[in-house]
């Protein structure tokens, strides 16, 4: 029975999903602030990590 793989965005591929730069990500993972796994100088993105990323890092509006 095969096991589901996850899948991943490598740089570019993510850079043109946010519409961002490949240095901004960069400087994104520099700061821990995004969540990537390296292999070795290789970085690769968790589609799932990624999307729960994006929602969790989504302002809210404000009660006035």
């Amino acid at each position: 029975m095969k096991q589901e793989e996850e899948e991943y965005f490598t740089l570019p591929k993510l850079a043109e999903y946010l519409a961002m730069s490949k240095s901004s990500i960069r400087r994104l993972v520099y700061w821990k602030k995004i969540p990537v796994t390296r292999i070795g100088r290789l970085l690769r993105f968790k589609k799932s990590s990624i999307y729960e990323w994006l929602e969790s890092s989504t302002e809210q509006p404000m009660d006035l």
